[in-house]
């Protein structure tokens, strides 16, 4: 086995605890090799800490598990709450804008794509291909509420919308904007031309123009959906 390799940290950093040890390297293992594949001995190993650390600090590999993606996904969940409580109060009990509302969802989650680094990422995309069960409760206890407030929040900006509509284009949004930060390093060499390529600041308006632009289109199965798909053909 090979010798544990130390977290880095940047020169006159102060020293990490145990506790962000274990959840650093667990990050960058869970984003490196996937979730079942870390092993809890792998894990403290690799962190220069004994079993009994991660006992003390967590009680469990899936406990590990939930806290990594507490620390990365909660503040961008609870900044978009909040963002979404500002937009209801001041529209009160009038109606709320689809820019407003998606732009609620997009921009805490590109705002912190600028700062988490490309191996937090890596373990987002391993969050979406990864099919085991184990991660379901921790999802569902992250995006579960944001799903029912956005969905929500979206179906009053677009009342014409039915409730299942809205929840595919919520779906939808995800989507794009998963694909967006995940492989936007992959797909650049296809793009070489934008000069604004690299920068969030430039691709989050397009993003949120996208998703309201296809969040107002009428639905695939509607008469103006169908009539236009006939037009086509």
């Amino acid at each position: 086995m090979p010798a544990p390799r130390p977290p880095a940290v940047s020169p006159g950093a102060p020293p990490r605890g145990t506790r962000d040890r274990i959840l650093d390297t667990a990050l960058r293992l869970f984003a490196d090799r996937g979730f079942a594949e870390s092993s809890l001995r792998r894990i403290t190993a690799e962190a220069g800490v004994n079993l009994a650390a991660v006992n003390y600090h967590f009680g469990s590999k899936e406990a590990l598990i939930a806290e990594v993606f507490d620390r990365l996904v909660a503040p961008v969940n609870a900044e978009r709450l909040q963002r979404l409580d500002e937009i209801e109060e001041q529209a009160g009990s009038g109606p709320l804008a689809i820019e407003e509302v998606v732009d609620a969802f997009v921009t805490p989650a590109m705002e912190a794509w600028k700062l988490i680094g490309p191996t937090a990422i890596r373990m987002m995309g391993r969050t979406y291909a990864d099919s085991s069960e184990q991660l379901l409760p921790i999802i569902q206890k992250q995006f579960g509420p944001i799903v029912e407030r956005f969905a929500a929040a979206m179906h009053r900006a677009l009342p014409a919308k039915e409730p299942g509509e809205v929840l595919w284009g919520l779906q939808f949004a995800v989507g794009a904007l998963v694909h967006t930060m995940i492989a936007h390093d992959r797909l650049r060499p296809l793009f070489a031309g934008l000069a604004d390529a690299e920068a969030a600041d430039a691709m989050r308006p397009r993003l949120i123009a996208f998703i309201c632009g296809g969040m107002r289109a009428p639905a695939a199965g509607s008469p103006r959906g169908a009539g236009r798909a006939r037009k086509r053909t």
